[in-house]
Formats: C-alpha cells, structure tokens, sequence
C-alpha cells in the first residue's frame, strides 16, 4: 500500500471518528447541537459521497458510531469502576452504525441520496432501541433536539419524524457541495474559467521551427507551396477520461453547470428554512384543552451518596421523602403552598418492600396521615427470595394500585444469563435479586379524597427513552383508560455529577412536547419538577438538593398526531424512501442492460 493511500484512510478514519464524538457532543450536558448538522455532514461526505468500498463504509460507520457512543455515555464512567461498561457498551452500540455506514456508502449511488439515507437512520434507530436485550435508545438524534428550532415538530411527526428530519437537513449538506465536486471531476467546472483575463493554448508554427505563443484571435495560412500535413490517425480515448472541450463551449456550459449547483444549494436552504417554519407551526398545536386540575406535592428527597451504594442504609430515602413531606406540609400550613390531592415520591422512595416491612409501611402511612392525602411512590415488591418487581405504587394506607416497570436495564436491575455470567463476574452479585418486566399499560386508577378517581400514567427512569411504553400511557388500551396525567418517577443517585441527569430530563422534555401533556418529575436527588406542553422548565429541584413543591397541573385528554400515529409515520419515513429506492434501481438496472445490448449489437461485424 503506497503512502499516500493510507495517509488517506487514515484522515478517513479520523474524520469518522472526530464527527461521532461531533454529533455526541450535541447532546446534553454539552449541548452543543449545531455540532449535530456538521458531524453528520462529515459522516454523509466520507460514506455516501466518496463512496468508498462497502467493507471500508463498515470501518468508517464503527469509527463513527464508536466516537458518538463514548462520548455520549461518558456519564457511565461515574460507576465504571465495578462494571467497566463504557466501553463495551458503546463498541456494541457502534455496530448499529456501522451497518448505516455501509448502507450509506451503496445509497451515495442514487439521485436525491439524503432521504434514502435518513430512512436509514430511522430504520437503526427503530431496531436499536428494542435488540439485544430490549434495546438501548439513548442515542436517537431527536433526543439532542429539545430547546432548539425544530422542537416545535415532536407533536406532529413524533421522535422518530425528528431523527428523520436531522439526518435529512444534514445529509444535505455534503449533497449539495457534492455537485461541485462532480463537476470539478468530469471537468465541467474549471475555476480557470471564471478567470477574464485567460488567455487561449499556445499553438506553434512548424513543426521543426522555433516555438512561439500566438493569439486564439489571429490565424497564419500555410504556405501556398507546403504540402498538406498527413492526418493524423485519432487517438485512442478511455472510457471515463475527460474530454477538453472548446473554449466557446466550455462558455456555453459553466453557467449550466453552476446552475446545477446552486441549485443544489439553494433548495438546502429551502429545505432547511420550512424545518424551522415548521417548528414553529408545530408549537401552536395543541390536541385538546385541559378538562380539570390536580394539585401534586413533588417530592425530591435527596439520597446521601453517590456510585452503586448512593442510597445508604435501608429506609434512607424513605426518611428523607417523609421530611420532605413534612417540610412541604408546614408550607401548606402557613398558606405558602396548595395542598396536594396527592403527594409524589420518586423511584427507590422505599428500598424495602413496604407490603411486608412493617416498619416502611409505617412511615408511609404517616405521610399520609400528615399530607391528608394518598401517595404514589416508587418501591420493591419481593417475588420471594431471588426476584422482585420495580414498581409505581399508589399507597392510601396500603398499596391501592400499582404499575410494574416494563422496560428494565440490563446488568442494573437483571443480569442475562446470570448461572453463566455471575461465576465469571462476580460483581454482578451487587446486581441483587433479578427484577422482573410488568406487562401492563403505565396507567394507575387512584382515587383522591374528594372521591375524585384520576388516571395517571407513569413512567419509571429510563422507560422516558421507549416509545412504546410512553405512547401505551396516553392512549390506554381496551382494560385501562389513557392516562389524564403524566409522571415520572426516576432514581439518578447512583450516577450524580454525570450528565446522564440532562439527558434523561431532555428525554422527558420531549415526551411533554410529543404527547402535549404537563410532566411531574420526582427524583431521588436530580432534577424533579414541572415540565410544560411546550417542553419549558415551570419549576425545577437544584441538582443533589431536598426539595418539594406544590405543582397545580391540567388533567388532559386526546392523542397527538405524534402519539396516536407514531407507527404509520415510521413505516412512511422508511417504506416510502424504499419503495422510491427500489424503481429507481430497477431503473438503472433496466438502462445498463439496455445499453449493454446496444453495445454489443454495435459490436457485431
């Protein structure tokens, strides 16, 4: 290999890698999304319009994805100490990309590449946050969108319509500047050209004599008694080699060829300017009106420490939940705070199971007593020695209703092939019991003492990041009736000073905006509070501080456009693009045999 063609690759491969950690640093904390754009350009320029061989579009796409997941799930290094699983999460997780990059380097072929491209995306996206092991969707590109122009688009085209949308405008961009350099290549671009003061070849005078340069405008006649030169047999051309076309006509067709450029470049920016418009058109819908309110103490109770043992001693995080309860009820007392008609605890609120540890039942019924209303708090179920459920509790003196947590993470809450794995990892004992999925909907029935009975939907920490565990709440299924409140009930402890907090909150923030719906947030010690329809911050905790509040919030109703068609809009953003992709490769296929058999027919004898 010569030192010039892997001085290339080499730059190949550093570009891949530097736009993956570009587009990883669009996400929160960071939050740098114009880097977004530019890294997938980046990416889109070195898979689809270089258009290198598919096994190097492989490397280039692991390259890529490798940069993005590492940086975006820096936050796991707080705990990497016990698990190590920053690093083989993400080269897992690259694996993803690296089948986009091949894809990308064989759609780079065909006209108007970027929305086959960004179907692409989709279709990684859709398949990586539900395998292996139930998905992982941390890293779809519209969850760098929150707080940005395009925001406005989640209620009408959904999450997914958004990751489409990014990589679409992106791709765009090394399109459009992949017209100049097709030009440039074919020899239809000459910057020479633009030049006014270029002068005409040189041309000589005999063939033996002095050289000598001669104007384009003047011409010398051969001498009447010369003898006329031989012709000169054509020289053979390869197929592909530019042709140098007369000066007059390379007039003629630079502004055609810059016309095809700007074009290029100009419905970028089109493209561009009604993604914006349409964010902003998106803002203004709202589904339906509120029909009622409730008033919701959110409870952050703060947990002592941080790492795999943040929640300290047994019943911690249940005293520090009571105190803020007690705090928030001395407001209500003095008339600085309205009294809840529930009272909302986070996840882990109580790490003993309260059906059969007497004493946290107590300390639940006590709360009770004193806000004078029901809690829906997060706990433990036990399923005997070796399991348990991660559950939504709806408490009034008992469990009253509850929701078992669907999405669960793998080697935090379940270890995969634990008889197998555990000998070989010990630590993974600190996993403890194996927790079990529910299966339900995410929607409680609870009654408030005003005899009111309201449906709350929940979603408990990472299940914010699963659409179809967001979408199940809202519009309920044929048992249980879609949810008039959303909450979510998270435990961030183990990972504070991270910034999985931010990014978890951004999620959330979407979902608020996708399903139009006010969001009650309750953490153990990050981030709780009250997000809008719009996807605005009414109230937020200080990060690692105890904190509550009385939050009065909308009961709503209806589905979003985003929320009621989410799977139509998928199977348009990517079927579509595909079924176009298939007749037009048909196409191609049908010309190149058609001019394959006028060749050969010219061919014959």
């Amino acid at each position: 290999m010569s030192s010039p063609v892997r001085t290339r690759r080499l730059v190949s491969a550093v570009s891949a890698l530097a736009a993956g950690v570009a587009v990883g640093l669009a996400f929160p904390p960071t939050g740098w999304w114009p880097l977004m754009p530019l890294g997938l350009a980046v990416f889109g320029w070195l898979t689809a319009v270089r258009r290198p061989r598919l096994r190097a579009g492989l490397v280039l796409g692991y390259l890529f994805g490798l940069g993005f997941f590492t940086t975006l799930i820096r936050w796991l290094l707080v705990v990497d100490e016990v698990w190590g699983a920053t690093f083989p999460l993400a080269a897992l997780m690259a694996a993803w990309f690296a089948l986009l990059g091949v894809a990308l380097t064989w759609l780079g072929r065909f006209p108007g590449w970027p929305l086959f491209a960004a179907a692409a995306v989709v279709a990684v996206e859709f398949v990586d946050s539900r395998w292996p092991l139930g998905g992982f969707p941390w890293g779809r590109l519209a969850y760098a969108a929150a707080d940005t122009p395009i925001d406005g688009w989640f209620p009408l085209i959904s999450a997914s319509g958004v990751s489409w949308l990014i990589a679409a405008t992106s791709f765009m961009l090394p399109w459009a500047a992949q017209a100049l350099v097709a030009a440039k290549r074919q020899g239809r671009l000459s910057l020479a050209l633009l030049d006014p003061d270029r002068t005409a070849p040189a041309t000589t005078t005999t063939a033996t004599g002095p050289t000598a340069p001669v104007s384009a405008a003047v011409t010398t006649a051969p001498p009447p008694t010369a003898p006329a030169p031989a012709a000169k047999p054509r020289p053979e051309v390869a197929p592909g080699t530019p042709v140098e076309l007369p000066v007059a006509l390379q007039d003629l067709i630079q502004p055609l060829a810059l016309l095809s450029i700007a074009a290029r470049a100009v419905a970028t920016w089109v493209v561009l300017g009604l993604v914006g418009l349409g964010g902003w058109t998106g803002d203004q819908y709202v589904p339906a009106a509120a029909d009622d309110s409730v008033v919701v103490g959110v409870i952050q109770g703060n947990a002592p420490g941080t790492g795999l043992t943040s929640l300290g001693p047994a019943r911690t995080t249940t005293y520090n939940s009571l105190a803020e309860t007690i705090a928030l009820m001395a407001q209500v007392a003095v008339g600085q705070a309205e009294r809840p008609d529930f009272v909302l605890w986070p996840e882990s609120s109580t790490d003993l199971d309260p059906t059969t540890d007497q004493r946290t039942a107590a300390l639940l019924d006590a709360a009770v007593d004193l806000a004078r209303a029901p809690l829906f708090l997060g706990g433990l179920i036990g399923l005997g020695e070796d399991s348990r459920h991660t559950t939504a509790i709806w408490w009034d003196h008992g469990p009253q209703a509850v929701y078992d947590k669907r999405n669960l993470v793998p080697f935090g809450e379940w270890v995969p092939a634990r008889s197998l794995l555990e000998p070989l990892f010990p630590q993974l004992e600190l996993v403890g019991r194996q927790t079990v999925p529910g299966s339900g909907v995410g929607v409680v029935s609870g009654q408030l003492r005003d005899g009111r009975i309201i449906a709350v939907g929940v979603l408990i920490c990472f299940e914010v990041g699963y659409d179809d565990t967001a979408d199940d709440l809202i519009l309920g299924d044929a048992t249980t009736p879609g949810a008039q409140l959303v909450v979510v009930q998270t435990n961030n402890s183990s990972l504070t000073g991270s910034g999985q907090m931010a990014q978890q909150d951004a999620i959330t923030q979407i979902r608020a905006m996708e399903s139009r719906r006010d969001i009650a947030v309750a953490t153990t010690n990050s981030l709780a509070g009250w997000i809008t329809p719009e996807g605005d911050h009414a109230w937020q905790a200080e990060l690692g501080r105890s904190a509550a509040a009385s939050l009065r919030l909308p009961l709503r109703s209806g589905a979003t456009l985003a929320v009621a068609h989410r799977r139509t809009i998928e199977i348009c953003l990517v079927a579509g693009p595909a079924l176009i992709l298939g007749l037009v490769w048909i196409r191609q296929r049908r010309r190149a045999a058609t001019m394959g058999a006028v060749s050969q027919e010219g061919a014959r004898p």
